[in-house]
């Protein structure tokens, strides 16, 4: 059971809900402000039920950006009218299953990405039902940091590398 920490930016709470689209909202009268919009282009990317644990932040003084991850995709909204940032990735999101192989069909993430200056870093973690789904042993399955850069213009390159077996993950200083 999956629960969302709320984060809290210039008196607006925005959390995801329970379906994984995240939510703005007035933290004293839990008036809404806006609803993240479902993705209608993509199957099992509209309302499937996925909750994630929540949203960060990053700003450079004068452009804003919200970032999710959600299914497959590292996500980056407008924090002021919940609209996907389409300058960032495709159309505002990021596939981050590309470079982890064919058994990684049904790889989800979950949790809440970091913002280190301007890279955006998703971890990820192996659970039983990742194993179950691509019925492989855990060390089978690549553990995977990947990170992006928060004002990206285009889908961009994987800049930390995969970690298999005990080798290093390495970054790209590109």
């Amino acid at each position: 059971n999956f629960r969302a920490t709320p984060l809290m930016i210039d008196g607006v709470l925005y959390s995801p809900n329970a379906i994984g689209l995240v939510e703005a909202f007035h933290p004293g009268t839990g008036k809404t402000i806006w609803v993240q919009e479902p993705f209608r282009d993509e199957p099992g990317q509209g309302l499937r039920g996925d909750s994630t644990r929540g949203v960060t932040y990053w700003t450079d003084g004068a452009e804003r950006r919200l970032f999710l991850v959600r299914g497959e995709y590292l996500i980056a909204l407008d924090p002021r009218t919940g609209k996907l940032l389409t300058s960032f990735g495709d159309k505002g999101r990021v596939n981050l299953r590309p470079g982890l192989g064919p058994r990684a069909t049904k790889y989800a993430w979950t949790g809440v990405p970091q913002v280190c200056r301007d890279v955006v870093i998703v971890g990820t973690g192996i659970g039983g039902s990742v194993r179950r789904a691509l019925g492989q042993a855990a060390v089978d399955v690549p553990s995977d940091t990947a990170a992006r850069r928060s004002r990206q213009r285009h889908v961009g390159e994987r800049l930390v590398g995969v970690q298999r077996r005990g080798e290093p993950v390495v970054a790209d200083h590109r």
